[in-house]
């Protein structure tokens, strides 16, 4: 395996376990309430709990689907070979894990 391959992959990784991390703190955060919500732009299916968006009242679902999609969303990029490519997912999965992050804080209030 070629370094930088070696590099991307540790990267790729790193991210994945913040975002099954986030995840896990979501639920925790959001356990058995029924209260506002808003949806993740990167991740449909999940949902939120929010205290700005009062348009929206539904209950919470469950970070399973989430953590799912998660899954599946790195699985369907494990064949990408391009390094600018891989570099681009990285980039582009830190911003939406900062998106998650934004709103799980939100969240909590």
């Amino acid at each position: 395996m070629e370094l930088w391959r070696f590099v991307l992959r540790g990267h790729a990784l790193n991210l994945y376990r913040a975002y099954m991390r986030t995840i896990r703190g979501a639920n925790e955060s959001v356990r058995g309430a029924q209260m506002q919500t808003t949806r993740c732009r990167r991740f449909p299916s999940a949902t939120f709990l929010t205290t700005f968006d009062p348009s929206v009242l539904v209950a919470v679902r469950s970070t399973g689907a989430l953590r799912d999609q998660v899954r599946d969303s790195f699985k369907s990029q494990m064949d990408v070979k391009d390094n600018i490519q891989i570099k681009y997912l990285i980039s582009d999965g830190r911003k939406t894990l900062k998106e998650l992050e934004e709103m799980i804080k939100r969240s909590r209030g």
